[in-house]
This record gives C-alpha cells, structure tokens and sequence, in this order.
C-alpha cells in the first residue's frame, strides 16, 4: 500500500483519485478537529462553525473531484 501525505494533489493524483485502484476504489480518510468558530484566511466575517465550513467546503470538493464519494461525520 503507498500512504501518501498531500495538501494540493497534481492534476495527475487528482485524476487517479476518480479511478479504480489496482485491487478496488481508492479509499481517502480525513481527520479533522473542529474550531468552535470558522476562521477564514481572507479575514472574513462568518457565523458558521469549523464544521458548519467544512461540510460546505465538503459539498463543493464531491461536485469537482468525486463521482461517487460518502461523506460522514462522526458526532
């Protein structure tokens, strides 16, 4: 198995990630820790949770990247 550890994927890793594996679907596990509060980059002023952002960050990426990806958040 190759683990690899990527913030921004090449297009070509970005492309396989949509591909089968060579023994199945490729897999990919995010863990995440949660702020109380989303806190943007760009300074800008939300109510929105650390979660509340990730899962609109999470509804966005499925559309670009995955055609059949199961997003599930453990409470």
């Amino acid at each position: 198995m190759i683990v690899t550890n990527e913030l921004m994927p090449s297009e070509k890793q970005a492309k396989l990630l949509g591909e089968t594996g060579p023994t199945g679907p490729v897999f990919m596990i995010n863990l995440v820790k949660f702020k109380e509060k989303a806190i943007y980059e760009d300074r800008r002023d939300t109510n929105l949770t650390g979660k509340e952002a990730y899962r609109l960050y999470g509804q966005d990426v499925t559309q670009v990247q995955c055609r059949s990806c199961f997003w599930y958040t453990y409470h």
